[in-house]
């Protein structure tokens, strides 16, 4: 009787209240009802803004990456060494010249990655990676107890030699092998010579570009209509950076001797190492995309190794990302692939000293840095973290839903892919440098000079023979 006696009490303080304010009860039933009403048509409206911008959004999305796409396989489907054409057996017959069967009709095409990918399960790839491409059909898997069942066997052959992971037992006739690898060929398993693969792979997926399937860490292409107004703002993109040239290095001692161009470099220009390698630390993430390119106007993006169109992630993301000037140092064409005056190439200055004044000079003029940002008007870079790292599993889907599929096979794979066709000797790199500094430069202790550096082998970097051959051939021009 206690609790109704109560109740009744409120109940009626409310109604002695909300009629002194001229409120009846039912009003104010009446005005909740109003309040939730409104509340809900809000939030459906709102839902379905979100619904309409988010299918929008992926519709210009598809769209960029079907663009992105169709350049990438317009622009880089080519063989253009042709010497080594003879180290690939293949059938003309096996060419595909039949129209692709609807999608309904097609059935999954089953992709074993046979090893590790730097030693981690998870494949380094995201399952999904084929949804970007819907007109093909393809599934990832580690399960090897699936083998039999695949079309295409991935083998990431740094792997193989570093942690000493074994080929499968066996290759059924029916099975496409890939060679898998976007590093550098000295550091590309070199404990397993090249020649150990001959004849087994039929495909090849890296960075170069007659490859198979080309996997780049980036490209550039003309800007779209839709990206023209963002990339057309005037910007002042030396406002407020107060740092001269940043360098992100944890791989202190390289086959492409990049460490003693810097230690050259550094007497002549400001130079901040974030990493294992110098005295600045800052966690991967965004925190540290902020600082960089909030503060520093230059980046090293110097190669670990001088290897034919090795140009990895560190320049790609300069450009796309960080808005810097990237200081490129390694053996890629980089008038052809990067923007034109987006850089500062190494191999256009005498010395490491001449390379510092120019950096300095740039760094002094507004006017002057602002003009290695032009490009932007017309150009976009497409970095790894963009379409790029999808494109090639979308092309590796393609091929395998060939009818008739594509076989091949790499006979002497060790011609096709090996470190003395693919990489110069250092010292013939810098040879066209003037001697003001670089004779310090090639006589510091030997700590820093390993042997492995200077003599080449089959899984080293590159004999006596073939370094007189290099230096024969330079002097010839």
């Amino acid at each position: 009787m206690a609790g109704k006696d109560s109740r009744s009490r409120v109940k009626q303080l409310v109604i002695r209240k909300t009629t002194r304010l001229g409120i009846w009860p039912h009003k104010v039933q009446r005005i909740t009802w109003v309040v939730i009403f409104c509340f809900s048509v809000t939030y459906l409206y709102i839902q379905w803004m979100w619904y309409v911008t988010s299918r929008l959004h992926g519709a210009s999305n598809n769209l960029d990456r079907k663009i992105d796409a169709s350049i990438l396989t317009s622009k880089f489907n080519i063989t253009h060494l042709n010497s080594k054409s003879a180290m690939v057996t293949t059938s003309p017959a096996l060419v595909n010249k039949t129209p692709r069967k609807r999608k309904s009709e097609q059935r999954t095409k089953l992709i074993l990655f046979w090893t590790t990918v730097y030693n981690s399960s998870d494949v380094h790839l995201d399952k999904n990676v084929f949804a970007m491409c819907p007109e093909v059909k393809c599934q990832l898997t580690e399960d090897r107890s699936l083998f039999e069942e695949s079309a295409a066997v991935m083998v990431h052959t740094k792997d193989i030699g570093q942690f000493h992971l074994p080929l499968p037992p066996y290759k059924p006739p029916h099975h496409i092998w890939v060679f898998y690898n976007n590093e550098a060929p000295y550091y590309a398993g070199r404990e397993v010579p090249a020649s150990f693969y001959n004849g087994l792979f039929n495909w090849t997926l890296t960075y170069r570009s007659d490859s198979d399937i080309y996997h780049p860490y980036g490209y550039t292409r003309k800007a779209l209509q839709h990206e023209l107004p963002m990339l057309n703002v005037t910007k002042n993109y030396a406002e407020g950076r107060d740092g001269t040239v940043l360098w992100v290095c944890s791989h202190c001692n390289t086959a492409g001797r990049r460490e003693m161009y810097y230690n050259e470099l550094r007497f002549h220009v400001p130079i901040d190492v974030y990493g294992y390698c110098g005295d600045f630390n800052c966690p991967r993430g965004r925190f540290c995309d902020q600082l960089f390119k909030t503060k520093y106007k230059f980046y090293l993006a110097f190669e670990n190794s001088l290897c034919s169109e090795y140009v990895t992630e560190k320049t790609w993301k300069v450009l796309s990302r960080w808005d810097m000037i990237p200081i490129v140092l390694g053996q890629a064409n980089y008038t052809d692939i990067l923007p034109k005056n987006s850089f500062i190439d190494v191999q256009n200055f005498s010395s490491p000293k001449a390379l510092g004044n120019y950096i300095l000079q740039v760094n002094a003029s507004d006017e002057l840095y602002n003009s290695y940002f032009e490009w932007k008007k017309t150009e976009k870079v497409i970095d790894e973290i963009n379409p790029v790292h999808e494109l090639p599993w979308c092309e590796l889907c393609r091929k395998l839903h060939q009818e008739p599929i594509e076989y091949k096979v790499y006979d002497n794979f060790a011609a096709w892919w090996n470190i003395t066709g693919d990489c110069i000797d250092p010292n013939i790199y810098y040879r066209g440098h003037t001697r003001d500094g670089m004779e310090r430069l090639f006589k510091l202790p030997e700590q820093y000079t390993p042997s492995h550096v200077f003599n080449f082998t089959i899984d080293g970097l590159m004999s006596k023979e073939l370094k007189e051959q290099q230096m024969h051939q330079l002097n010839s021009k």
